[in-house]
């Protein structure tokens, strides 16, 4: 909605992804692998978090604002287990 109205150009795409390969008709999901081997690195821990900024000099949005003014677009993935860090 906010795309709409500041008039941009944005392709929206879903991709079916879930760390629990359990889509119905799917072999297997995008994350399912990544996530397998991050639990491994991850065996002691109860959860699998990447905490992030959203701002600030090291934040995600400074990086997406370079990567749109150097390469012209970019693609953002967000998980479940994505933690904004405040």
């Amino acid at each position: 909605m906010e795309c709409r109205k500041g008039k941009l150009k944005v392709a929206v795409v879903g991709v079916p992804k879930t760390i629990d390969n359990d889509i119905q008709l799917m072999d297997k999901t995008f994350g399912f692998d990544t996530a397998v081997e991050e639990a491994q690195l991850r065996i002691n821990s109860a959860y699998i978090e990447v905490p992030f900024n959203l701002h600030g000099p090291y934040g995600v949005l400074r990086h997406l604002k370079y990567l749109i003014e150097t390469k012209g677009s970019a693609v953002v993935c967000v998980a479940e287990g994505a933690k904004q860090v405040t």
